[in-house]
């Protein structure tokens, strides 16, 4: 009986040892996931701007970039990283007659405010937030595109299609989940989520830091170094 329960003790501290690491190996496995995923959307969105005379895809309020670009990343199931709920909102209301929009969607698309409203009047960018009409980033107006997010992960709660930073546009940092991987809860450190460039890299960046001490959303020098975020 004494062997025994050695044995047993010997099986509870392995097991004890070998769980977290097989926890982390899982998490590891799903990070590396969700950042194909990103990647082949970041793909897509440039094979989309070659087809398209150099533009990104336009900012509507229907048939958005997800239907968009269906035809170059073609797998639905892209939209949606592992590691999220498998119910995460695709703020979409009607699956009907939008169903690539209602599928179930981790990521959100920049939404270049602050690049509109630094070239466009005050009439326009407020049509330009509302998608009316809708308007196309430039690929090559954006200077540093190795250090432009072009995608990143948003709260499994949110609807949100295009991430806006600036309080004129209703200042959606919420929106974003930035410890997807690594934490237990969201948007808390330690933490990190994975984020897809301009030029079409794809790397985790530490929770906060895809806005502070650089806004790497922001394509206009003034706001890369003046976000206001703090955490």
């Amino acid at each position: 009986m004494i062997e025994l329960l050695v044995v047993i003790s010997i099986i509870a501290a392995l097991v004890g040892i070998l769980l977290p690491a097989l926890a982390s190996a899982r998490g590891a496995a799903r990070q590396s996931l969700c950042a194909n995923n990103l990647r082949q959307l970041a793909l897509s969105t440039m094979v989309y701007a070659r087809e398209e005379h150099g533009l990104f895809p336009l900012r509507t309020a229907v048939r958005r970039w997800p239907t968009m670009m269906l035809r170059f990343y073609q797998d639905i199931s892209v939209l949606h990283c592992p590691s999220d709920t498998p119910g995460a909102n695709s703020g979409e209301l009607d699956p009907v007659a939008n169903p690539d929009d209602a599928h179930p969607r981790s990521y959100i698309y920049n939404g270049w405010n602050d690049y509109f409203n630094a070239h466009l009047s005050a009439s326009a960018y407020n049509n330009f937030l509302s998608s009316s009409p809708g308007r196309s980033m430039a690929e090559d107006a954006i200077e540093r595109p190795s250090e432009v997010i072009l995608y990143g992960e948003k709260t499994n709660v949110s609807g949100d299609f295009y991430f806006d930073f600036m309080p004129s546009a209703g200042a959606d940092a919420p929106q974003l989940e930035q410890s997807m991987h690594g934490s237990r809860r969201s948007n808390t450190a330690p933490g990190s989520s994975n984020y897809a460039f301009a030029d079409g890299g794809v790397r985790p960046l530490a929770y906060g830091r895809s806005l502070d001490p650089i806004n790497q959303w922001a394509t206009e020098e003034y706001w890369r170094w003046n976000s206001g975020f703090t955490y």
